[in-house]
């Protein structure tokens, strides 16, 4: 339970972390839903597109982000679409809301 814990907090921070410019955390809006959709069921958040957080948190310049949860699937999983400042880049964060790990991915072009 306490490392859970300490991974929900790890994952809250990460994502304070980024630059964001007073920009807050929405719902993502049906298009976004549908990208990170794709991605998901493509398969193509795969092990080759799994990001290190310290180069997401040097290189990037996130200019939103947006969080996806389903309700309806209790899969456990949580999305997290971040966009970047220049618009062509967009990573997506994986958040197993079961055992309080993520994983971040991308870049997606």
């Amino acid at each position: 339970m306490r490392l859970v814990m300490i991974k929900t907090i790890s994952f809250i921070l990460v994502a304070l972390a980024f630059e964001t410019h007073g920009s807050d955390v929405t719902t993502c809006a049906e298009e976004d839903v549908r990208f990170v959709r794709k991605q998901h069921v493509e398969n193509r958040l795969s092990a080759e597109k799994v990001v290190e957080e310290k180069f997401m948190e040097n290189s990037v310049n996130v200019s939103s982000h947006c969080l996806i949860k389903t309700e309806l699937m209790m899969d456990g999983l949580s999305f997290m679409l971040y966009k970047g400042r220049d618009g062509k880049e967009s990573y997506i964060r994986v958040y197993n809301d079961f055992d309080g790990t993520s994983k971040l991915y991308g870049p997606f072009i």
